[in-house]
């Protein structure tokens, strides 16, 4: 299909980016076929057998000039929070609560609000997905549908010197964003001619796995052939997937997968901004701890029974003191 510089140039930049995804994913997949139970012991297939897995999240990032990469990075680290809060200090009130046992009220910073702001149905989503809609959509007119949309959310900062910029206060901290080429980057569809001519690559890769989402080959329908049928790519960028779409999508299933397990924390706190040893800056480190909420966990911690067992383990272990008579069991 002839097109000229620019369009060629996006085309170009959009497939590889395809490319280093699908490649990554293929990758993933190949760690896991090489661990997984189901494939390396004899009985793997039983359901007894548990799962360790370790996340390691992104790094909050704010920059002089910040992208819309930055934004998604940003989000997701907004969501992995609120997973934190929740494990952390509405699981424990609630347990209490319905215990009857007296908890002194504990602030914390919830960030609810902030997760609105992105992720509502007049959010900062849902507004750059109908830019990207419009044949003309601007990431002027982006931000000023969002600023206007959201005029009273407390999360978000409307810049009085540009009109393509808006902020954020997130949970670590306020960030501003450069919104340009936010429509151009949310758009970057795949050209149905690029995803056939991959096919015919003699790259297995390409050929083979430039439709599979999967992380895993578990349970994966194989063709006759062996080959996964190829994507049908909307042709219009009204029913065609955004990039945001397809991210939160990912994240959707992330945080449902954290949510059926056991969840342990491992904050990484920056010493100082010099990146030098034995050097403590305690104002910075003050701030990452109360703003990644572990001053309010330590605090919650100290002010409630740091050790809680079930009541059966209890009954197992001090038996002998247990007067039958006296207590008898409910149970």
């Amino acid at each position: 299909v002839p097109l000229n510089a620019d369009v060629a140039k996006d085309s170009a930049d959009a497939f590889g980016k395809e490319i280093y995804a699908r490649s990554f994913l293929w990758l993933v997949r190949a760690i896991n076929d090489a661990t997984c139970a189901e494939y390396n012991y004899n009985g793997g297939g039983k359901t007894d057998y548990g799962i360790i897995g370790l996340l390691d999240i992104f790094g909050f990032e704010s920059f002089v000039r910040n992208r819309f990469e930055q934004l998604c990075i940003n989000y997701c680290n907004e969501k992995l929070q609120a997973k934190f809060t929740e494990d952390i200090f509405r699981s424990v009130q609630e347990e209490y609560e319905f215990e009857g046992i007296p908890l002194d009220e504990i602030k914390y910073d919830d960030n609810t609000d902030v997760l609105d702001l992105i992720e509502g149905k007049a959010g900062l989503l849902a507004m750059l997905n109908e830019e990207c809609v419009r044949p003309k959509g601007t990431d002027e007119a982006f931000v000023q549908k969002a600023l206007a949309a959201n005029k009273n959310s407390p999360c978000l900062i409307q810049s009085k010197v540009d009109r393509k910029s808006f902020g954020i206060h997130h949970y670590a901290g306020k960030v501003m964003y450069d919104s340009e080429a936010f429509v151009s980057s949310n758009q970057d569809t795949l050209p149905t001619d690029l995803s056939d001519c991959a096919l015919k690559s003699s790259n297995e890769i390409l050929a083979k796995h430039l439709s599979n989402d999967s992380c895993s080959n578990l349970d994966q329908p194989e063709t006759d052939s062996g080959k996964k049928s190829t994507p049908k790519r909307a042709k219009s960028n009204l029913v065609a997937p955004t990039v945001w779409t397809k991210y939160k999508g990912q994240l959707v299933k992330l945080m449902t997968m954290l949510k059926q397990t056991n969840s342990r924390y491992i904050r990484c706190i920056k010493p100082n901004t010099f990146k030098k040893p034995s050097i403590m800056q305690h104002i910075s480190t003050i701030e990452q701890l109360r703003c990644a909420g572990v001053v309010a966990a330590v605090t919650l911690s100290r002010s409630a029974f740091p050790n809680r067992l079930e009541n059966k383990t209890v009954r197992f272990k001090f038996s002998t003191m247990w007067d039958r008579i006296k207590f008898p069991s409910k149970s």
